[in-house]
């Protein structure tokens, strides 16, 4: 989820930094209710609002995963995929 920082940053307006973060707190397995109250250089940065909307965004991420998966696949064994082509699907 880090490779989706830089998105998190400009869609929500907070620090690279803090982006990161949230990424990291989220594969990791915390819940947004949890950085709100016991994590304050987070909850100093970001509304709990916005936590729960980044987490319900890398969630969405997450759930297309074994989609992304199954495509770059089929466009490999049709000797289809470029380093491009793999790049875009990734960060779709």
């Amino acid at each position: 989820m880090i490779e989706f920082s830089a998105f998190v940053s400009e869609r929500w307006n907070v620090p690279e930094s803090l982006a990161r973060e949230l990424c990291d707190y989220f594969e990791k397995g915390y819940a947004s209710y949890y950085l709100v109250d016991y994590v304050p250089t987070v909850s100093a940065q970001i509304d709990a609002d916005q936590i729960a909307q980044v987490f319900e965004f890398l969630q969405a991420t997450a759930d297309l995963a074994p989609k992304k998966k199954r495509a770059v696949n089929a466009l490999n064994k049709a000797d289809a995929l470029t380093e491009e082509l793999e790049g875009r699907i990734r960060l779709s």
